[in-house]
C-alpha cells in the first residue's frame, strides 16, 4: 500500500517530512513547521531524515500542505517534501526513537 502515490493518501491530522538534514533537531522542525499552524508532537526519525509532525486536525494538516504548494517547508537550506502520514496520531510509546 505504501507504492501508492503519496499524494493519494487519506487526510491526516499527522504529515510526513522527508530530506531532513542530518544536523536537524527536534527543535528545528518545531519551530519552522509551528509557523504554518501549532505542533501537537513530533516525532524525528533522525537516522532516516524523517519526521512525523501531528497537528491539532485534519484541516490544520491540510492547510500546512496547502500552504507548502505556496512555499515549501525549508529546514537549513532543503526543501523539506511534505504529505499526508499513514499514521492518524504519533503514539507517545517510542521515546527511544525520537532524535534532537
Amino acid at each position: 500500500l505504501d507504492f501508492q502515490d503519496p499524494l493519494a493518501m487519506p487526510p491526516s491530522k499527522v504529515l510526513h517530512l522527508r530530506n531532513l538534514p542530518d544536523t536537524v533537531t527536534e527543535f528545528d522542525i518545531r519551530s519552522v513547521v509551528s509557523a504554518y499552524a501549532p505542533v501537537v508532537r513530533v516525532l524525528h526519525l533522525f537516522r532516516k531524515g524523517q519526521a512525523f509532525v501531528e497537528f491539532m486536525s485534519i484541516e490544520q494538516a491540510a492547510a500546512v500542505l496547502d500552504a507548502c504548494n505556496d512555499q515549501p517547508i525549508m529546514i537549513g537550506n532543503r526543501v523539506v517534501p511534505a504529505q499526508y502520514s499513514n499514521k492518524e496520531e504519533i503514539s507517545n510509546t517510542a521515546p527511544a526513537a525520537y532524535g534532537g
